[in-house]
């Protein structure tokens, strides 16, 4: 994930991540990398079957 992370940081300032409730162990990840939690997919998502949204800032 760090060297996701740091590739992406070179060519965009964020990360946005959809997951399912269900993926527990994946979420707390998220969590813990600095991901916030957002309240709804961003608009344009064709993944109807997500039901958790993160964002973080690649700064």
């Amino acid at each position: 994930m760090k060297v996701a992370l740091d590739f992406a940081k070179e060519h965009y300032t964020h990360c946005y991540l959809e997951t399912v409730k269900i993926l527990q162990t994946a979420n707390l990840l998220y969590s813990k990398l600095g991901f916030q939690q957002l309240d709804r997919a961003l608009d344009g998502s064709e993944h109807n079957v997500m039901d958790v949204w993160y964002m973080k800032e690649l700064s």
